[in-house]
């Protein structure tokens, strides 16, 4: 299938594409470039940069979190010194769906501790094979 005809576009699904949805396409298109390039001439010289430490910042966003489970993990501990960790020391996250993996580290080591912020299960035909699946991932898709 051709992709234009007549010098129209078509879909991946190989509908036409109309010429009002290209227009406010190339419309939002232009003006996220132009919001983009404000929001880059704004910054000035006198925002000192972040460390690089400190470029990432779990605190931005949100996220579904069993507190309970999150609770627990904090209270156990270091995998190392069994010292209560603290969400505070979080130094980089991997999110997973709606699952997160927090990387935590001790305060009285050097042990970086990966905490999940929710329960995992596998799949029954494919046990110990892959990455678990998430509780949450799995409750959204079922709707409950």
């Amino acid at each position: 299938m051709p992709p234009c005809v007549n010098g129209r576009k078509r879909k991946p699904n190989g509908q036409f594409i109309r010429n009002k949805c290209k227009n406010k396409r190339r419309r939002i298109s232009s003006a996220e470039h132009e919001t983009k390039a404000e929001n880059i001439a704004e910054m000035s010289d006198e925002q000192t940069p972040l460390p690089e430490h400190a470029k990432y910042c779990w605190r931005d966003g949100r996220r579904i979190v069993e507190l309970g489970y999150l609770a627990d993990q904090l209270k156990a501990g270091c995998s190392e010194c069994k010292n209560p960790l603290n969400i505070i020391n979080t130094m980089d996250e991997t999110t997973q769906g709606l699952g997160s993996i927090l990387y935590i580290q001790c305060e009285e080591c050097p042990q970086l501790n990966a905490i999940k912020t929710g329960k995992t299960h596998r799949s029954p035909t494919k046990k110990n094979v892959g990455r678990p699946i998430w509780d949450i991932n799995t409750k959204a898709a079922t709707g409950l």
